[in-house]
Order: C-alpha cells, then sequence, then structure tokens
C-alpha cells in the first residue's frame, strides 16, 4: 500500500508469479493472473464526525456559541493521495469581549497616566456600542530590574524600578501565559493592548545582565501579582510569543509612539493576529485606537494551522464575499459582523508516516472554536492480517506466504525461499556480479546461493539485485536528503509531487504566487520555487503587489476606485470588486501629501468628469485610495454667450489650447 495511491495490493489467496511485487497497478496484477476480488484498492475519505450549526448571535450562554463548523473530522488517506473538505467561519454579532490593558511604566511614560485613569470608564462606554458583554483589566511592566536595564544609582532608582528606563521587556508572553491571573474568559474575545514609547528586548539579549535560562512560557505571577523571574530567566522570543498568544486565543495590539512603530509593524508581521497602532505623546487617542483596532481584528479571519505532521501539506482556497473562490488564501479581509466565509482545504500525504495515526487542529486567528483533524494514514493491506506462517507455498514452511508473496525465515533466501544460506558453490559467485571483473555484489553484499544479500547501514538501506542502490546517497540540501521533500533512488532523487529539482527543492505549486487581484506575483514577476521575483521596477512585496511608483498603478486602482466609490465600472459588473481590490477607501475634498510614496492621479469616468485620487499606503502596510468626494464635470455653455456668438461677427472662437499638465490618466 505504500506504493501509492493508484497502487493495488494482491490479497491473501493468490500466489503472483516469481518476483513480482505484491503492489502494482490494477492492469499488471491482473496480467499477473491475479484474481479480481483479491485485489485491494482502499480509497481516501474524509467524514466529519461533529457539525454543529453556526450561531447568529453572541449573546445569552457563551458556551453554547458555534463561530466554526464542522468541529471534528476524520480523514483517512492513502500514501502520495489527498482528500479535500471545507470549512465554515462566521463572527457572530454581540460577542463577549475580554480587553487587558499592559502598559509601560518607565519613567518617559508619566506623563500619560492621566489619561489612563479614565479609560476604563470610556472604553466601556464606546465598547458597549460593540457588545454587550465586556470587561476589562488592566496591569503595567518594566523592564529586568538589574544593570544594565536599570539605573543602579541614585537608591531611588533601585526601590522603584520605574524611576527611569529607556528600553522594555517584551513581556506580551508572559501575559499571555497567566490566564487565570488575569481572569481571561473561557468563551469571549481576548484583547492584550501592549503600550509604549520605547524599543524592546527578546530572547538573548539577557545575557547582558548574565541571564541565560531561556524562557520557559509559564506563569511565574506569585501572590503579590508580581513577576518573580525577572532576574532568572531570559527574555521570551517572538516564536513563544506567537506560540502561547495562539494557545490563548489573543490577538495583540501594539499601541505605539511613531518613534518606534516600524519596530513593531515589522514583529506584527511575524505574529498572526497582530495589529500596530501609532499612539501619541500623551496616550489622548488611544481610545479610538483600541477601537479602530478591534474593528480590524474583526474584519478579518486568517486560519492558522497546528500540530500538523511533518508528511502532510495543506493547499487552501478561500471563499469570502460575492461566493468568489480565491486560490492559494487562507484568510479574508473586508467583513462586516455576521458575514459567513469558507475554505476548501486539500489535505495531501507524501509516503507513508512512521505514526499512522495523527491529528491536527486548524482554527481562526484568535478564536476560541476550532477544527480538528484526525488522520489515519491507510499504508498496510487488510491481508497482512491473514499471514500465513510456515506455509507449503513457501518451499515448505521456510517463510510467511503474506499477501501473495513469500517473506522468508532467517537462513532462506529467493521469491519462493527455495535457498538456503548454507548451500554454497563456487560457480554462484558470478551470478552475484553484474559484469565479469566487477566486484561482486557491488562490495556491499555477500553472495550466497547465487543472490546477492545486502549489508545492513547505519546510514539507510542498501537494495538492488547487485546491491548497486541504496537511500542515502542523494545530494544534500540545506543538510536534508533531496530537501526533504523527495526519496532518494538509486542515487536520484525522486521527488515528492508538488517539487522538482535536482535537490527537489522547488516548489512547483504557485497558490503562493498568487496575489490579491487574482494574478501570479500580480503580473509584476515570475513565480520561481514558490516565491515571486519581482521584474518590474518599484515593485516589492510577497507577490511584488506593493508599487506606487508603476506605470499601471494609476490605471489599475481607476478601477478600484469606480467599483468602491461609485459602484460603477467592469469590476462592479464582472462582480469581482471584492477580490482584486482590498484598499480602504476614504472620501476627501481636496488632496494633501499624506505619504511619501504617494501618488496623485487623474482620470475622466464615463459622464466624462475628471475624478482624483491618491494611492498610499500606511505605516502597517495598508494600501488607501484617498477620492476626491465631488468629481470636476464640464459646466454647459453660456446661452448669452452662444446667442451673441450667433449674430456677432466681432465674435470669433478662442484659438489657444490649455493643456492640465497634472492629468496622468489613462
Amino acid at each position: 500500500m505504500g506504493s501509492g495511491p493508484v497502487s493495488r495490493a494482491v490479497g491473501e489467496q493468490d500466489a503472483l508469479p516469481q518476483g513480482s511485487p505484491r503492489c502494482n497497478l490494477k492492469e499488471n496484477l491482473l496480467k499477473d493472473s491475479c484474481a479480481p476480488e483479491s485485489i485491494e484498492f482502499p480509497v481516501s475519505e474524509a467524514q466529519v464526525l461533529e457539525d454543529r450549526p453556526l450561531s447568529s448571535k453572541g449573546s445569552g450562554d457563551s458556551t453554547h456559541i458555534t463561530q466554526v463548523s464542522p468541529q471534528r473530522i476524520a480523514l483517512r488517506l492513502r500514501p502520495d493521495d489527498s482528500k479535500i473538505f471545507s470549512l465554515q467561519v462566521r463572527q457572530v454579532e454581540d460577542y463577549p469581549v475580554d480587553i487587558y490593558y499592559l502598559m509601560d511604566l518607565s519613567f518617559s511614560m508619566k506623563d500619560d497616566l492621566s489619561n489612563i485613569q479614565t479609560l476604563g470608564t470610556k472604553l466601556a462606554s464606546q465598547m458597549r456600542r460593540i457588545t454587550s458583554n465586556f470587561r476589562i483589566g488592566f496591569g503595567a511592566f518594566v523592564d529586568k530590574p538589574v544593570s544594565p536595564y536599570m539605573y543602579i544609582s541614585p537608591p531611588e532608582a533601585i526601590k522603584n524600578p520605574c524611576y527611569s528606563q529607556t528600553w522594555v521587556n517584551l513581556t506580551s508572553a508572559k501575559w499571555a501565559a497567566v490566564r487565570e491571573k488575569i481572569g481571561w474568559r473561557n468563551d469571549a474575545s481576548h484583547l492584550l493592548v501592549f503600550t509604549t514609547d520605547a524599543k524592546t528586548h527578546i530572547a538573548l539579549d539577557g545575557r547582558l545582565a548574565g541571564i541565560v535560562m531561556p524562557n520557559d512560557g509559564q506563569c511565574h505571577i506569585g501572590s503579590d501579582n508580581h513577576y518573580s523571574a525577572s532576574t532568572t530567566m531570559d527574555y521570551p522570543s517572538l516564536g513563544l510569543m506567537t506560540e502561547k498568544l495562539s494557545q490563548k486565543n489573543i490577538n495583540l495590539i501594539f499601541a505605539v509612539t511613531e518613534d518606534v512603530a516600524n519596530l513593531y509593524q515589522n514583529y506584527s508581521e511575524l505574529i498572526p493576529g497582530t495589529t500596530v497602532g501609532i499612539l501619541s505623546a500623551d496616550s489622548s487617542n488611544v481610545l479610538q485606537l483600541i477601537v479602530d483596532a478591534y474593528g480590524k481584528i474583526r474584519s478579518k479571519v486568517e486560519l492558522e494551522v497546528r500540530d500538523l505532521p511533518e508528511e502532510l501539506s495543506l493547499s487552501f482556497n478561500a471563499t469570502c464575499l460575492n461566493n468568489e473562490v480565491i486560490p492559494g488564501l487562507k484568510s479574508c479581509m473586508g467583513l462586516k459582523i455576521g458575514d459567513t466565509v469558507s475554505f476548501s482545504i486539500e489535505a495531501k500525504v507524501r509516503g507513508c508516516p512512521q505514526e499512522k495515526e495523527h491529528s491536527f487542529t486548524i482554527k481562526p486567528v484568535g478564536f476560541k472554536d476550532s477544527l480538528t483533524v484526525q488522520v489515519t494514514f491507510d499504508c498496510d493491506c487488510a491481508c497482512q492480517a491473514s499471514a500465513q506462517p510456515l506455509s507449503p507455498r513457501c518451499n515448505n514452511g521456510n517463510g510467511t506466504f503474506e499477501c501473495g508473496v513469500c517473506r522468508c525465515d532467517q537462513g532462506w533466501l529467493g521469491s519462493m525461499c527455495e535457498c538456503s544460506e548454507e548451500d554454497y558453490r563456487p560457480s554462484q559467485q558470478e551470478e552475484c556480479s553484474p559484469k565479469e571483473g566487477q566486484p561482486i555484489c557491488s562490495q556491499r553484499g555477500e553472495c550466497l546461493c547465487g543472490q546477492c544479500v545486502c549489508h545492513s547501514s547505519d546510514f539507510g538501506k542498501i537494495t538492488g539485485k547487485f546491491c548497486e542502490c541504496d537511500d542515502f546517497s542523494c545530494v544534500r540540501y540545506k543538510g536534508e536528503m533531496c530537501s526533504g521533500h523527495g526519496q532518494c533512488n538509486c542515487g536520484d532523487c525522486v521527488c515528492d509531487s508538488d517539487w522538482t529539482g535536482l535537490y527537489c527543492n522547488c516548489t512547483t505549486r504557485t497558490d503562493t504566487c498568487m496575489s490579491s487581484n487574482g494574478l501570479l506575483c500580480s503580473g509584476r514577476g515570475n513565480c520561481e520555487c514558490g516565491r515571486c521575483v519581482c521584474v518590474q521596477p518599484g515593485s516589492y512585496g510577497d507577490t511584488c503587489e506593493k508599487c506606487p511608483t508603476c506605470p499601471d498603478a494609476c490605471s489599475f486602482k481607476k478601477e478600484c476606485v469606480e467599483c468602491k466609490k461609485f459602484n460603477r465600472g467592469t469590476l462592479h459588473e464582472e462582480n469581482t470588486c471584492s477580490r482584486y481590490c482590498r484598499d480602504d477607501i476614504e472620501p476627501v475634498t481636496e488632496l494633501t501629501d499624506t505619504a511619501k510614496n504617494a501618488v496623485n492621479c487623474t482620470y475622466k469616468n464615463e459622464d466624462d468628469c475628471v475624478v482624483r485620487f491618491q494611492y498610499s499606503e500606511d505605516t502597517s502596510g495598508r494600501a488607501i485610495l484617498y477620492v476626491v468626494e465631488e468629481p470636476e464635470c464640464p459646466k454647459g455653455p453660456d446661452i448669452l454667450v452662444v446667442l451673441m456668438s450667433a449674430n456677432n461677427p466681432l465674435f470669433k472662437e478662442a484659438t489657444s489650447t490649455f493643456t492640465n499638465v497634472t492629468y496622468r490618466g489613462t
């Protein structure tokens, strides 16, 4: 059964011709006179085990709220085969929300305290408009109270670590781990607001103070509600933070000042479910920042996968809005509360894993609800359970007859176990060499009964009639045989499906290169080994999607303005606006310099009116289209002038032509 998804195995009733494999294509087994009823051909299948319907509202008993369906499925997969299953997600209305406000109490943040003192009441009032079930908590932090992270003089600095600080401890992982201490509710959205005006320390920085013990991600809050491992345990890594936030279903909001926003923006790109907001110098805008960040979080559904076995790969297709299927995506944006999105997921297994049963989880980032997938790898045949030890078919009991072939006992060789290792004739040596003068059994085996018995090796398996092949002499890439994406067969890499190249290090899949507009690399680059190589000057991004200075930027964004702002145009008629246009539209009365790389665009619409807009990206990478609300339409002719020109011989049409140099429409 380990031969592949289209191979079949012979049952125990038939004996195959000498040397024939028991796992083969059906047509080959039939040629070998195998009875059709003795051929086993199990198929991959998916079975839904638990499927509670999606809820519409979050009020009431929160333990019965369902935002993900189904909740549990079982997969049976043959080697190198795949199976497709689907998942639906809905963010219900009025879902409970827990917010924990974690504030940097270093000296530079002292002017923010007065605004924070009234935050709880104001935020509760604002959040009541979003959910009727809201809770808020507060916490504080400083850096490690040891040199060089704090001043050791004057004495006041030792007594009070908040006396003066310049860097902070990235403590989000610590506070994410202490669910019981903070009081996170199981059935609620968890928002952790991390506020600071300083840069951070992360894993390995503790060595500056002689702290080398890695952070264990556990709760070390004592009865006095103080963190007790500051001087003994290193800072957490970004990987540990990501793991803890995922385990506790927490969305992280970085509320930071503008001078450190770029650093935290880089962090947010590595931590799923994270947003960044620019905090004013005195934190006066923190209320609106939290509300806006919560809106961004609730407008997006992004799937994450946990505990996926190495031999299994997943590919995603998303159906977000207007029933449009977007290949290669596992997230949907621009959603409203109550919208339902679905994902088609293909699970494919490579080879035959050692562990025959495994389970993994798929869940939206920040959600409590999840889908548990139980996988059984179907590598064995049913006929193996009916093996016949000491079978008369194997030369009068010299082996076990199993699934149509003999598995010889120790000391016996041959397809029917007909040759004893004790028998020896010098002439048999010639049968163990491919050509006269060449080494016997390739110097990697013993010649017994005219057959090569290959040596065992610590590196792998030696095979072949003359022990000429093995599964460990192939080239390695980054330390892994065949890059970990293929099997070594007699010195050559046989790549898994979706992989190619001498080392099997180049994927043939293109879904990772698919941009939001449905084009490979946004039409500005080439997909090479699963990554976009941008060739259009000025383009960048994972899918070359960012290019404010590209000649086609105004042309393409014009279509998005037409469909999203004015509800017309080709994309509107084809119902593909939400698929190709992920930009935010912001109406303005006039265009200003909003960003360094902002591009002003102008075009004429179907009414011959001039529409002006600006294309730019904010610090979080969000694309924004600032559109002048009122297009400039040509005025009708002056009736008096027309009448006068008809009868006045002195009237003469203007011969001068003026060109609008700012017009760059297409």
